[in-house]
This record gives structure tokens, sequence and C-alpha cells, in this order.
């Protein structure tokens, strides 16, 4: 962005064609997008003061509403007491405990909850006489304007418990706070009764109901002792159970024995088929008579060997010992028969033994289980009466506490302290919403002025105008409070245009420049004004000046100086009137004008007729500048002639007026039709109060122009 203070170098501004010292014009202008930038604390600062207005009203409208509000809202006193909640003891007709956090938070909700119940607050609205209070007597719901000016504040880490009730009378806060108390007390204290009586009628149904379960359970115990012998039946369990484990181990032993001589049996059966074998049975070993034999058989084998050696088999000794061997043989099988018939004997009759062991096992296991079940059905009865006899104590003692209950009124919630109220209102809170109103003010005026900078398009600084035209800011003219004065008086106007007209004349040293159109893109931007006092400037520097009104829509140019309008432009294009005849004279020494004249009924024809030109030549004889005050390109589109017509075409723009698009439009339209575009003057710009020099402008402007074509 270049500096407020600086003007651009005119001598780097194309000529229009045709003109000797013209450089080559481009065919059209590209307008550059707005360029980010980095917005600083000044810039902050700068739309604010450009927008006060628009802060000063929010903050005013806001502070002024806050004021009236908080005068009109009704004064309120606050009345607060202190009250002490212990949980109680739930233990009447509930064996269950519930665990202290649950107790404590279920408790302490139920008892705030009461507190803002209708049954509560009646009670307290009746005992008051809030009827005829005017707080409450116009509402149809007057317990609900109670409950919302009731607030139940719990202390952290604590059972105390904060009630307020907020009235505009001190005194009847505090009688409602306490009333409400007391009453919430009463309530309470009401339903402990109502609860322990209700308890104490259930009990004693229960109790009748299960006194005589619990005879009824006891006289079957008793019967069934009776009947069954309950010790006998214990003793005989106890024997059942000794005898079973002795017949267990007398079974196990038979049963080995039985094994043993089945194995006997087998040995000896296989013995039976070879009786000389009698060596491999211990049985057979410990036989003096089967020993006997088997020794005699083997000396009787010896010697029959010994004699078949020396004798034929017929031969009589030889037929002797045969015949001794074969007896001796029939008498060891007969041993080992008899042997074999024992041992089977002993085995049967061991068989004998362990089946009748095992009837006898089964029998005795019988009478166990008949014994053991004889020994539950006792069991079970037992525990039955003993179980009523437990539920019926145990509701004795309710009973018991439900009766004191009943009789003694709870203590767990009390006043702790009394309501007290402060002398003065706690509500509305003056300066809290005074400052609440002038926080909000701001910021919400703020806001507002930065909505409005946003969605403000309008040219207010000669950055602006490079910004949106690509043209050089030439001028920035300051506004005016009041009507123009061209006079030396307004000291700020006269040094503004003294710097265009120096900006002019040093362009001019290299460039042709005699002829200017001051044009702009709607009325009311200070065209009119800014002619007259350029032409004023250049009048003072020495310069013999023209002024020329060419619009012919609105001849103020002429009022404005204050010479006769009835001859003038028109008539010199319309009547022939010499060029002599219509210049008039003006009250500043250098500076003449040719004003409009009378209207003519088609202006806009005037303005292509080549007379203007043949005009234009002809002063440039006469006067060292010629400055010509133009329709609005809006209102004429004849101002495309005129801006043939001369060297150059300034363009004047308000300040925080004209729009960016209409800006555009103007001067492609002026392109369109081959006009030099010099640059764009801003009217109207801010200057900054505190600034060094006068071409530092506030960003902004604010106000109406006295003039109405400024």
């Amino acid at each position: 962005m270049p500096p407020a203070n600086r003007f651009y170098n005119l001598r780097e501004i194309p000529r229009p064609e045709g003109s000797p010292q013209a450089a080559e014009r481009p065919s059209g202008r590209a307008y550059p997008p707005a360029a980010e930038e980095r917005l600083t604390l000044r810039d902050y600062l700068a739309v604010l003061r450009r927008r006060r207005w628009t802060l000063v009203v929010t903050l005013l409208a806001v502070v002024v509403s806050a004021i009236v509000l908080t005068f009109r809202q009704e004064p309120l006193y606050r009345a607060t007491l202190s009250l002490i909640m212990e949980p109680d003891n739930p233990e009447i007709g509930s064996f269950a405990r519930e665990t202290p956090v649950a107790l404590y938070q279920e408790f302490y909700q139920t008892q705030y909850e009461v507190l803002r119940s209708n049954a509560v607050l009646a009670k307290a609205f009746d005992a008051c006489g809030l009827e005829s209070d005017p707080a409450f007597s116009g509402s149809a719901a007057p317990l609900d304007v109670l409950r919302s000016r009731l607030f139940v504040d719990p202390v952290p880490n604590s059972r105390l418990v904060r009630l307020s009730i907020d009235h505009g009378e001190r005194d009847t806060a505090i009688e409602i706070a306490d009333t409400l108390a007391r009453v919430f007390i009463e309530h309470h204290q009401s339903d402990r009764r109502t609860a322990a009586s209700n308890a104490f009628v259930w009990l004693s149904k229960q109790i009748d109901a299960l006194k005589t379960k619990v005879e009824d359970s006891e006289w079957a115990l008793l019967d069934y002792k009776g009947q069954e012998d309950v010790v006998s039946i214990q003793r005989r369990q106890e024997l059942l159970e000794e005898s079973l484990a002795r017949l267990n181990e007398r079974r196990d032993d038979d049963a080995r024995e039985t094994a043993e001589l089945a194995t006997v049996l087998r040995e000896v059966a296989r013995i039976r088929r070879n009786p000389e074998m009698v060596d491999s049975l211990p049985q057979l070993l410990d036989n003096p008579l089967a020993q006997k034999l088997k020794q005699d058989l083997g000396q009787l084998t010896v010697e029959l060997a010994e004699v078949s050696l020396r004798f034929k088999p017929k031969h009589p000794e030889v037929i002797s010992l045969e015949s001794r061997i074969g007896t001796v043989k029939e008498r060891l099988a007969a041993e080992v028969e008899r042997i074999y018939r024992s041992v089977e004997i002993d085995h049967q009759i061991a068989r004998a033994k362990l089946a009748t062991i095992d009837r006898d096992l089964q029998t005795m296991k019988q009478q166990s289980v008949d014994v053991a079940e004889q020994a539950i059905e006792f069991r079970v009865l037992e525990r039955e009466a003993e179980s009523n006899r437990k539920v019926y104590d145990v509701l004795l003692e309710r009973l018991h506490e439900a009766d004191i209950s009943g009789s003694i009124s709870g203590h767990n919630i009390r006043v702790l302290d009394q309501a007290t109220a402060p002398a003065s209102p706690y509500k509305p809170r003056k300066k809290l919403n005074l400052l609440i109103a002038l926080l909000t003010g701001l910021t919400l005026g703020i806001g507002l002025c930065f909505l409005h900078e946003h969605l403000d398009n309008t040219l207010k600084t000669d950055h602006d105008v490079v910004e949106t035209t690509n043209l050089p800011a030439l001028g920035l003219i300051p506004r005016q409070k009041g009507p123009i004065q061209l006079d030396d008086d307004n000291e700020e106007l006269s040094r503004a245009y003294a710097s265009l007209a120096t900006s002019l004349r040093l362009h001019a040293r290299d460039h042709v420049l005699q002829s200017l159109l001051l044009t702009s893109a709607v009325r009311g931007e200070g065209k009119t004004v800014s002619t007259a006092a350029l032409g004023t400037a250049l009048a003072r520097g020495g310069f013999r000046t023209l002024l020329i009104d060419t619009d012919m829509f609105q001849t103020a140019l002429g009022k404005l100086l204050g010479v006769d309008r009835r001859v003038g432009l028109s008539q010199i294009l319309l009547d022939d009137t010499p060029f002599e005849e219509a210049v008039q004279k003006t009250r500043f020494e250098g500076l003449d004008i040719i004003p409009a004249g009378l209207i003519p009924p088609d202006p806009g024809g005037l303005l292509g007729s080549p007379k203007l030109l043949e005009l234009i030549e002809q002063a440039r004889q006469s006067y060292d500048w010629i400055l010509l005050d133009s329709p609005p390109v809006s209102a004429a589109l004849d101002v495309a002639f005129l801006n043939r017509a001369v060297d150059g075409v300034l363009v004047m723009v308000k300040a925080s007026s004209t729009t960016r698009p209409q800006v555009r439009k103007v001067l492609g339209s002026l392109e369109a039709t081959g006009g030099n575009l010099l640059g764009v003057v801003l009217t109207s710009a801010e200057i900054s109060a505190d600034s060094l020099d006068y071409h530092s402008y506030r960003y902004g402007y604010t106000g109406g122009e006295a003039s109405s074509d400024q």
C-alpha cells in the first residue's frame, strides 16, 4: 500500500490519442482483485473511528435499555435460613439395609422435592396469608410463583441446606422463609408418624399370622419326636454306621479267602489229572501221606528200573514191582481226590459266607437309609420351627420400634439459623447490570462496526482507489462541515486543491495538459465544487483559468460563483453568441467562467456539437487552463463527446459513498469512448485530527455535504 501522503507522478500518465506527447494507451484496464493484507491494531482502531456513531448508538441503546429495565424491575429482598438434614435409618418394615451413599443421595433429593411440592407450599401459602399479596394475587398459579421465588442450596460436604425466599418486602420474605421451614418440618414429622403407624398395623397383622405358624411348627416337631423316638434314631444311626464298617471289613476278608480257595481248587483239579505233580501245590506239600506215597513211588520206580536191566518184563519180580507201583499211584490219586473234595467244600462254604455277608450289608444299608430319612425329616421340622421363631422375634422387635417411633417426634430435620435478610434489596443489582450493559453494548457495537465495514463496498481511502481502479489518487479532498467556502478562510480546503493544482502543473510541464474534464459516476460527489475550487487554486497561482459549465441538466457552477447564468454555453452553441460575450468575470483574479446558460430542450445533443470543440480551441488561445464541469456519466451518455475534446479526464469519487462497481462502470465507459483518464480525486475524505499533514486520512466518511452537487 502506498503512503497516504504520496501523489503519483503524473508524468507517467498516458496522453490522449493525437497529442504530440501521447503515450500509447492500452485498449482496456484490468481491475486488480482486492489484496489480502495483514490487519494491525491501527487498522482495527481506524474501523472503530470510522464507524464510531454505530458504536455509540448501539452502546447507548443497550445501556439505556438496561437502565430502563433495571429501574422498572421490582426490588427484591432475599431471606435465607439454614436447615440441618440428617438421613433416617429406615429399619422399620425392612430387613435389607441400603448403602450409605445411595441412602444419602435418595434422602436429600427427596427432601428437596418435598420442599418444592404443592403440599408444603400450599400450607405455607395459607399460613402466611399470601392470597392478598400483590406479588401472588395477580397470578392464576400462585404456587408456581412462590416456587419460582424459592431457592434450595445444599452446602457442599455437609448436611446443611440453605433455604431462600425472594419478595419485594423484607419482613414478608423473612416470614415466608420461617413459615415454610416450619411447615416442611411438620410435614416431615407427620410423614414419619404416619409411616410408623402403618408399619405398626402391618407388623401386628404379620405377627398374628406368624404366631399360629410358629405354634404349628413346634407342635409338629414335638409330635415327631414322640412318634419316632428321636434319641433312638440317632443312636441307631450311629450303631448302623459302626456295624456297616465291621461288616465291610469281614466281607473283604471273606472275599479274599474265597478267591484264594478258588485258585487252589483249580490247581488241585489240574493235579488230579497227573498225581505225580503233587509237589507243585503247597497244600499237597504239607500232606504227610501224599509225600510218603510220592517217596514210595519214587523208590519203587528206581527198583523197577534196576530189575528191568536184569530180567525180562514177564519176570515175576518185575511184575511184582509194577503191581506195587500201580497200588501206590492209586493211593496217591485217591489222596489227591480227597484233597480236591476238601478244597471244593471249603470254597463252597466261603462263597456261602460271602453271600450271607452281602445280604446282611444290603439289609443294613437299607436300614441306614431309613434312619437317615427319619433324621432328615426331623431336621427339616426343627429348622422350620427355629426359622419361624426367629422371624417372629424380629417382627416383634420391629413392632416395639414402630410403637416407639410413633410415640415420639423425629429430630433429623431442624432449623439451625432463623431467616434473616439484608437491609437493602439484592435485586436488581444496578451497578452489575450497568456494567453488563456496558460490556454487552461495547461487544455488540464493535461487532456491528466490523459487520458494517465488511458489508461496505465503497471507496474510502487512496489505497482503495488504487486497489479498485488501478489509477492514481491525484488528490484527497477533506470533508467539510457546513456550506462550502471558496475563499482563503477555508485553509484546509484551499491547501487540498492547491496540492491538486500543483500535481496538474507538474504534469503539464512534460505533457500537453491544458483542458480538463471533471466528471463523476453520480451526482453529489463534489464535481462542481471541485471544478470551482481547482480553478480558484490555479488562478491564485497566476494562471488564467476558464471554467465551462457543460452540465446543462443542473447549472450549479454559475450559482456557486455568483455570476449571471442567463447567458452562457447554450447561447454559444444555439444562437452563435460570440465567445467574448459569454465569458464572465468572477470575484477571483484570473478566473473566468462560461456558465451553462439557459437550459435548452435537448442539452445532451448540444454536448456533441462541433461548436463545442471550436469553443475549446478558441479558449486555448486566451487561457492557460480550461476546466469543464460535465454531467455525471450515469446522467448523460454524451459525456463521451466531451472527454474527446479535452486533454485529460479527472474522475471525482465521494469517499464512503460511491461503490466500487459504480466507479468501475464509469471508468469502463470513459475508456470505451477514448477518454484519457488522468486519475481519481477522492472528495469528502476524513482527515485524522492527530495527523502531521493533511494527507493522512481516516478510512471512512460520515455526514453529508452542504452542496447538492459536491
